[in-house]
């Protein structure tokens, strides 16, 4: 029986060693206090590095978005854009960016 290996975009663009991206190591100590339960956990995306606001044409973290809270923009050169109401922090995106441009960062919960 053979088993079929699943390569990300991020092995196929940097090397098989590439899919444990640094911003995920970060993110190890803010997925362990996720539990908190005055403590929200939205993805944010670091403009500078994106590659969709460089001009290159990249939509990883949007695919990866299960709630569809990630936004690409029309226009060229433009950033990325969380809809924050959609994000539950799942972190799905973070893995998948090949600029390593998303963190995960603590927003407190708005009272009910």
């Amino acid at each position: 029986m053979s088993s079929t290996t699943r390569l990300s975009r991020r092995s196929l663009l940097f090397g098989a060693g590439a899919d444990a991206p640094r911003s995920m190591v970060q993110n190890q100590s803010a997925a362990a206090s996720r539990d908190d339960a005055t403590t929200r956990w939205l993805a944010e995306i670091a403009a500078l590095r994106c590659l969709n606001a460089q001009g290159v044409v990249c939509a990883s973290c949007a695919d990866a978005c299960p709630h569809r809270a990630i936004l690409i923009p029309i226009r060229e050169r433009a950033a990325i854009h969380v809809v924050a109401d959609l994000c539950d922090g799942c972190s799905d995106c973070v893995g998948v960016c090949p600029a390593q441009a998303i963190v995960m960062q603590p927003s407190p919960l708005e009272p009910a």
